[in-house]
């Protein structure tokens, strides 16, 4: 049995991403944070086995509970994702990598799960462009990582337009549904997170 009001502790408060339009139905019921086409909102999350997460959707009656004002849950909530962060390079993961894998780096979380809410967390951002000081582009593989390029990787014969073909043909044909995120790139300059490419139709 579940049981939320145990879930709703400081502690708990992590979170997650999703594609807005097609969720802002529910999203504007919550408190949350708009990024570029994208939305932050947080949930309530806790392991009850080791193959299940429960997340709660956290409301600001919620955030009462809890004793806590909406700007402090979320404060709260991005220092739980940093203690989970978790940034490594792509052939580190890969048995064979290829000249592609090379390029890229992971973010995500030590579970796996939600990863792609850390580019909602400026300090993890801050971590990330420490490692590619001329900025990075952002490949959202699903809503639990996303892939981080250099803003130099044109001098492999890629760019924005090339990322954009790789995000949308693994969404078509690897990630599911339920998993997708966007079909646009990102790209991060040290100052703010914003959309390089619009999508296509």
């Amino acid at each position: 049995m579940i049981l939320f009001h145990e879930m709703m502790k400081p502690q708990n408060l992590s979170l997650r991403v999703v594609e807005y339009e097609s969720q802002k139905e529910w999203l504007d019921r919550i408190p949350h944070k708009r990024m570029e086409d994208l939305a932050l909102f947080m949930t309530c999350r806790e392991q009850q086995t080791d193959d299940t997460v429960v997340h709660l959707h956290v409301t600001e009656d919620i955030c009462k509970t809890m004793n806590l004002d909406v700007t402090e849950a979320f404060q709260i909530a991005e220092q739980n994702m940093m203690k989970e962060m978790v940034f490594m390079k792509l052939e580190e993961m890969m048995p064979c990598p290829s000249l592609v894998d090379t390029i890229f780096s992971v973010l995500t979380t030590k579970s796996g799960v939600s990863g792609t809410a850390l580019i909602g967390c400026p300090e993890a951002l801050k971590t990330v462009y420490e490692q590619f000081h001329d900025g990075f582009y952002v490949l959202p593989s699903s809503v639990h990582e996303v892939l981080v390029a250099p803003l130099n990787v044109q001098t492999y014969g890629l760019n924005a337009e090339a990322w954009l073909n790789i995000v949308q043909e693994a969404n078509r044909e690897v990630v599911s549904p339920e998993d997708r995120l966007s079909d646009n790139v990102y790209m991060f300059d040290g100052r703010i997170l914003r959309s390089v490419v619009a999508k296509k139709e």
